[in-house]
């Protein structure tokens, strides 16, 4: 990843972290994801369009401001988004289901301009280097946090630190909602991507196999 945003964009990746985990805020009960057969489902990238329609629903894209709207007039059934998130933006008026089952992970990088980051002096990105990665493991935390705090507040658990508290229902999944999800995984979600992947940037299915795919234990074949 380095490389590439090297390459593309003359950046300098100085941290990657993750937000809360993307869960499933739904109108009416989600047992599991079979449940989702019929339904409408917004979605934020073609590979959880995927996901989403290998159990029957409907992807629709809708930008974040969109959502709630949308909930609440029932042009979608339900949403994805990060656990937080769905709470700070009171989607809990809208819906009455929380999945716990993360669906998907967004990642945020920072970046420095290359020309910038060339300009500093070994010491100073050393410097910088070394602030960066402590401010990475800090955030990593702060997501893993964020994610049970949006899941806690938005069903009236405690502690709820963050978010505002609200009384959604919980549906906590099980051993066969993660078999079914792997398997959703392996046969549309990898494969969907490795083609959009190649055609952008050939080669790189042969670079997830080598660090994602090696450390995961999901191969594209």
């Amino acid at each position: 990843m380095t490389e590439r945003v090297r390459e593309r964009f003359d950046g300098e990746v100085l941290a990657i972290w993750p937000y809360p985990a993307q869960m499933l805020f739904c109108s009416g009960p989600l047992d599991g994801l079979e449940d989702l057969e019929g339904k409408k489902v917004r979605v934020f990238s073609s590979a959880l369009n995927d996901l989403v329609s290998h159990f029957g629903a409907t992807g629709v894209t809708l930008a974040f401001s969109e959502v709630y709207p949308s909930l609440q007039r029932g042009v979608i059934d339900c949403a994805v988004t990060a656990s937080l998130s769905g709470n700070e933006a009171n989607w809990f008026e809208v819906t009455d289901t929380l999945y716990s089952l993360p669906m998907s992970w967004a990642i945020q990088l920072h970046v420095a301009n290359g020309d910038f980051w060339e300009a500093l002096s070994e010491d100073e990105q050393a410097e910088m280097a070394a602030l960066f990665a402590d401010m990475e493991a800090r955030m990593w935390s702060v997501a893993e946090q964020a994610t049970q705090d949006g899941v806690d507040c938005s069903t009236g658990a405690e502690p709820c630190e963050i978010g505002t508290p609200a009384d959604m229902t919980l549906s906590e999944y099980g051993a066969a909602d993660e078999a079914l999800l792997i398997e959703a995984v392996e046969q549309v979600v990898l494969p969907g991507w490795a083609e959009e992947c190649e055609a952008a940037y050939p080669g790189c299915t042969a670079i997830w196999n080598e660090t994602v795919g090696a450390t995961t234990g999901f191969s594209i074949e």
